[in-house]
């Protein structure tokens, strides 16, 4: 590059790409948007993985996550994980009430889309698509993040640790 001045406005250009594309990306559906979309990079041979997503609903009233599809496992279902008396414990929850003008957050540690049944592995930098459905919103295709490492703070809950899964 002939152009000295050129240089440092290049690489800003670059430097500022790229903070856009690290940044998540969203998938509106009518008043949902559904951001922070990530799925865990599958472990060696273990046959599952965990998804995670905000749901944030701007409408005057209420809709339900009812249930998930993705080519990638035989089933997908939202679970929750409970901490009682030091105990942790998963169990499924049924459909999951997005309130009017509120948000649902899954993340590590409480609700979450289980993944059961991987028909291959989960490479960390891909993308894996998954539709949710929803009772008055219907099907959303979203494509969700493969990562190594999902953190909690990716819903804005800065200082909360990194988790790995």
């Amino acid at each position: 590059m002939k152009d000295p001045t050129m240089r440092p406005l290049l690489l800003a250009a670059f430097a500022a790409a790229l903070a856009g594309s690290a940044k998540a990306h969203e998938v509106k559906a009518g008043p949902l948007t559904l951001g922070n979309l990530a799925v865990r990079a599958s472990i060696g041979a273990v046959p599952t993985s965990a998804a995670y997503l905000t749901i944030d609903n701007a409408g005057a009233a209420p809709d339900r996550l009812l249930s998930v599809d993705c080519a990638c496992a035989q089933s997908a279902m939202a679970h929750r994980t409970e901490t009682k008396g030091g105990i942790s414990s998963m169990d499924s929850a049924a459909a999951v009430v997005i309130p009017a003008h509120g948000k649902v957050t899954f993340q590590p540690g409480g609700l979450h889309i289980m993944l059961m049944g991987l028909k291959g592995p989960l490479k960390a930098g891909g993308m894996q698509e998954m539709t949710l459905h929803f009772e008055h919103a219907g099907a959303v295709k979203a494509g969700f993040h493969v990562r190594d490492v999902i953190a909690a703070a990716d819903d804005g809950m800065a200082g909360m640790p990194r988790m790995k899964h």
